[in-house]
Formats: structure tokens, C-alpha cells, sequence
């Protein structure tokens, strides 16, 4: 099976990450149990090499302390324009359509509207609360249909920030997550460029349970994300890749940027020079972690760069709670 037509639509709002870094200290300056020089101290200490962050809300951070029923109603109308922007009228609505967020929830969902309307033979599919990993599933679940597949991400990170927790876990959290949308296709033909899978692999590291989660709390989703992450992750990576493939010289990776410690970490373990992964620091510094979107928004990028050949292999990773590493194989065909 072959990945190919993505098609990314960003957020309507862009601000740098110094406007949006002030947002965060006045929301949490607003909660008065901590000073701005407090705040502005400890954010300090973050180095999260983001440049611009995007959402699609007007005035994002005024949404923060709404109850969970107004944030998933802000979500839904969102999300159900973004599926009549993917699928405009006279749209050619594909056999298979799968939905991937971990931050927004309503049923009937927005593509189970757009399919009613375009096309009520589509069968939707949702891949919910999987997390920054979860386009890879997808693409395990899309290669099962054998069938034209559409997968589209709609994540709204911004919906779930915190202002009323002051701890630095939290606080690295607000500065690396982000919103971001894209659609692309899993086909059996195509002549235009595209990745061929190759293979796909899952495990889940043992005794790492605590180390990930997300959570629905009273008016959010909670993250928890622990410091061992880093650790953990590379320890475990080579008896990962050895399962997933044998072609890791001169391959291209497709890192998701939980941080760009988590890049470089990886990049000095697997040995890897920093033109192999510079799509993933490049992704992470104009647009941020946009969770289950991020990998997608890499490919995409991959498969346009000329520098890139043709027959290249590229190794896709990505993690979620669990520890879950999640990986692919691809075969750049352009």
C-alpha cells in the first residue's frame, strides 16, 4: 500500500512563540497563587526551538478555563469546518475514511457528517486517544481495508492547556503543543509520488507504564509526561529498529518532535548525521508538536524535497503512553 495526496490546512491564527509564551504567563499570573517573574523564570529554562505556533481560535487562551462541554463544542465546530474544507462539494468521497484527534470528541463525529452528506457508503473509522503515535496505527488499520483510505488528523492541543498547574512538567507542555490539521491517502495505485510501506511495528517498552498518559480531567485533557522518557525511549530503540528493518544506513528518519531533545537523543544514539532528520527539527520549529499530526506534516515535506531520491528508505517513529513506540518503513517513490 502506498501514503500519498497529503493535503495540510493550517490554523487561522499564527503567533511566534515568544507572543504565545506571554499568553501562557498572564494566564497564569491570572490564577495569583504565582508571580510573573516566577513564571517567566521557569519558562526560561525551556528550550523548545519553536519558532510559530498556530490554532484555529480567535482568542485561544480565554478558552482555557471553559467547562470540557463548551471546549468539545468549540472543538466540533472546528472540526466539521475543517471536513467541508478537506471535502468541498462535488467532492469524491473515498471507500474508507479514518479520523485521528486525541483532543476534541463528539458524536456523530465530523467525518461521519461529511460522509452523510457526500457519500453515506464511506465507512468511517476513529482512531481516538492514541496520542502523538497515532499515525501509524492508522496506517496499520488503512493497509487492513485494501481499499482507497482517507486519513484525516484534526488536533487542537490548545484547547487543553493548563494555566492553573505552575510545575515545570506542565509548563514544557504548554511550550511545545500545538494545533495543526492534514489529510492524506493510503491507495494500492497511484502514479504520483508517494511512499510505498514497507513495513510497520509496534511494542510497548516494559515498566513504563506511569511514564505517559493522557487523561480526562474536570474541564481538560491532562497530560502527564515524565523526565525518564528520553532515557527510556533510546534504551530501547535498537532491538526496536532491528525488528522493523536491516536498511538503516543511509536512510532518511521521520522522527515525531516531542522535543527537540528527543530528536537529538535519538539522532546521537542510532549514530545518525543531522541531514537524516532534519525534517522532523524542521517541522517542530515553525509549527510545534501538533500531536497525531506531526509525523503526517513530516512526510509531507520528505515527499516534496527534490534532495530527497527516489527509492530512498525512510524510517518513521514515534511515541505515545504505554511506552508505545510505533514505527514504519517507507520506500520514497517520486
Amino acid at each position: 500500500m502506498k501514503v500519498t495526496a497529503f493535503h495540510v490546512i493550517r490554523p487561522e491564527y499564527e503567533a511566534s512563540q515568544s507572543t504565545n509564551l506571554q499568553w501562557i504567563i498572564d494566564a497564569h499570573v491570572a490564577c495569583k497563587d504565582i508571580s510573573e517573574q516566577e513564571i517567566k523564570g521557569r519558562l526560561s529554562k525551556i528550550d523548545t526551538q519553536i519558532k510559530n505556533r498556530s490554532t484555529p481560535f480567535e482568542e485561544v487562551f480565554r478558552l482555557w478555563n471553559l467547562e470540557m462541554e463548551d471546549k468539545m463544542i468549540a472543538y466540533a465546530k472546528k472540526s466539521d469546518r475543517l471536513f467541508h474544507a478537506f471535502y468541498p462539494a462535488n467532492s469524491l468521497m473515498p471507500e474508507h475514511l479514518i479520523h485521528v484527534t486525541c483532543t476534541g470528541y463528539v458524536s456523530p463525529s465530523g467525518a461521519q457528517k461529511i460522509a452523510a452528506i457526500h457519500s453515506p457508503k464511506t465507512i468511517v473509522t476513529h482512531a481516538y486517544h492514541m496520542g502523538c503515535y497515532a499515525s501509524l496505527p492508522a496506517l496499520r488499520m488503512a493497509k487492513g481495508f485494501r481499499s482507497k483510505v482517507d486519513i484525516i488528523h484534526t488536533e487542537m492541543c490548545s484547547l487543553h492547556l493548563n494555566p492553573n498547574n505552575h510545575s515545570m512538567e506542565q509548563l514544557v507542555i504548554q511550550s511545545l503543543f500545538a494545533d495543526g490539521f492534514i489529510k492524506y491517502s493510503v491507495v494500492s495505485e497511484t502514479k504520483e509520488p508517494h511512499f510505498v510501506i514497507e513495513a510497520l511495528h509496534e511494542e510497548i517498552i516494559p515498566d513504563t507504564l506511569h511514564m505517559m498518559s493522557w487523561s480526562v480531567a474536570n474541564s481538560r485533557f491532562q497530560m502527564v509526561l515524565t523526565k525518564e522518557i528520553p532515557v527510556m525511549l533510546t534504551k530501547a530503540l535498537h532491538s526496536f529498529l532491528a525488528n522493523l528493518s536491516d536498511e538503516l544506513t543511509g536512510a532518511y528518519f521521520a522522527i515525531h518532535p516531542g522535543g527537540p531533545k528527543i530528536i537529538q537523543q535519538i539522532g546521537k544514539v542510532l549514530g545518525l548525521q543531522s541531514w537524516q532528520y532534519a525534517h522532523s527539527l524542521q517541522v517542530l520549529h515553525d509549527y510545534g508538536n501538533m500531536s497525531s499530526a506531526t509525523l503526517p506534516h513530516i512526510w509531507d515535506r520528505m515527499l516534496r524535497d527534490t534532495n530527497i531520491p527516489h527509492n530512498s528508505k525512510v524510517i518513521s517513529l514515534a511515541f505515545g503512553p504505554g511506552l508505545s513506540i510505533s514505527g514504519a518503513l517507507f520506500s520514497k517513490i517520486s
